[in-house]
Order: structure tokens, then C-alpha cells, then sequence
């Protein structure tokens, strides 16, 4: 069964969007020499995935495909911004890409297939909840108790992204030692990284609580 939204032309919309967006970011690397950028295209790609769906889905009168597309924008400009400064104070190409640039000969066209458009397939995936949810409108919300634990598990994620970040920034600022075991980062290893996780898991059962069933097949985007 070929999932719903995929049968909504509107997902043409998406995919040229995202298209034209990793294109856009790819002359950028070429032009600088450096694929580094493409992380910034990744974050943005988000934003575009959401306001594109929503848009074109003309959901705008529907509260949960605004409110899940404000939730990604909180969260997708963050990410966007995050990446952004990493990369504008890298005084050379982000490591991965510079092994990449090495070990293939024709680089150019390696770059486009195997990190840009392999990237915007793997953001339409990731994203499929969101773009699923602002293309098929709903007129009642199959279940407002599970759409409210998914919101809480992505408030949950957000707030352990979030907070994580900061106490790391903080720490590595102080310089007081190389293990930081305080804070969220005394109950895991990696609470910013779990956060990200748990904000997935969020956006998965937001969109089967507000579609039903018909969203289950969301559930390639963890």
C-alpha cells in the first residue's frame, strides 16, 4: 500500500523544493571548494519540507499541521542556526568531507549523488510524519490523549536538546575538565543527541494520533 500523502501531488511540490534547495547548497561547495555547507542545507531543508507541505496543502485553517509545522521551525532554526555557525568558523572542509574529497576520483558528481541528493532523499524520509500530516487534512484529531503524549514527548526531546547544548557550551567553556558528568549529562551521555531522538519519536505519534492508523507507515522517519 503506497502510503497517502505520496499519492498527494503536492509531494511533488516537496521533493522540487528540496531538490532545488541541495542543488543551490551544492554550487555553494563547489564555489567555495568545500562540502561543508551542505550541513547547512540539511537544517534548512527541514524548514522548506514543512512550510512547502503546509502551503500546498492549504491546511492553514487546520491547528495541528500549523501547530507541528511552528514545532519544527522552533526547532529547525536552531538546528539551521547551530550548523551555521560551526560551519562559518571552520577555517577548512568539515573532515568527512575532505576523506570523501580524496578517495573519489570524480568528486564532483560523487558529491551531488552520494551527499547532496542522498541527504535530500534521507531529509524527505525523516520528515515524512511532518509532510504527511500538512498534505492530508484531518477534520478531527483520531486521538487527542495520544496527540497530547506526543507532544509531551517532543516538548521532552526539545528541552534535553536544548538544555543539553547549553551545559555542554558551558562546561567546555569553563575548561574545567574533559568529562562532564553534571547535569543532564549525568544521566546520559549524550542528553542533546537524545533529545534529538526523542523528538522524532514526538513528531511520530503526534501525526498517528492526529491521522490514526493511515499514519503508522510514519514510522520509517526514526
Amino acid at each position: 500500500m503506497i502510503p497517502q500523502s505520496f499519492l498527494d501531488p503536492g509531494i511533488f511540490y516537496v521533493v522540487g523544493a528540496l531538490f532545488l534547495n541541495f542543488v543551490l547548497f551544492f554550487l555553494v561547495g563547489v564555489f567555495n571548494d568545500d562540502n561543508s555547507y551542505v550541513d547547512i542545507g540539511w537544517g534548512l531543508g527541514f524548514l522548506i519540507a514543512a512550510a512547502v507541505s503546509l502551503a500546498v496543502g492549504r491546511n492553514f485553517g487546520y491547528t495541528v499541521p500549523v501547530l507541528i509545522t511552528a514545532l519544527v521551525f522552533l526547532w529547525g532554526s536552531r538546528l539551521t542556526t547551530h550548523l551555521g555557525k560551526r560551519v562559518f568558523r571552520m577555517e577548512e572542509e568539515d573532515y568527512r568531507y575532505k576523506e570523501m574529497r580524496e578517495r573519489w576520483n570524480n568528486f564532483y558528481l560523487n558529491s551531488f549523488f552520494k551527499v547532496y541528493m542522498l541527504q535530500a532523499l534521507i531529509l524527505l524520509v525523516v520528515a515524512s510524519p511532518i509532510i504527511f500530516v500538512n498534505l492530508i487534512a484531518f477534520q478531527v484529531i483520531y486521538s487527542v490523549p495520544l496527540f497530547v503524549f506526543g507532544f509531551l514527548v517532543w516538548i521532552t526531546g526539545f528541552f534535553f536538546e536544548v538544555v543539553g547544548d547549553h551545559q555542554l557550551k558551558k562546561f567546555i567553556e569553563s575548561g574545567e575538565g574533559k568529562v562532564l558528568d553534571r547535569g543532564l549529562w549525568r544521566y546520559t551521555r549524550h542528553p542533546n543527541y537524545f533529545g534529538e531522538s526523542v523528538i522524532w519519536w514526538g513528531f511520530f505519534v503526534m501525526a498517528v494520533g492526529y491521522t490514526g492508523l493511515t499514519g503508522l507507515w510514519t514510522v520509517i522517519s526514526l
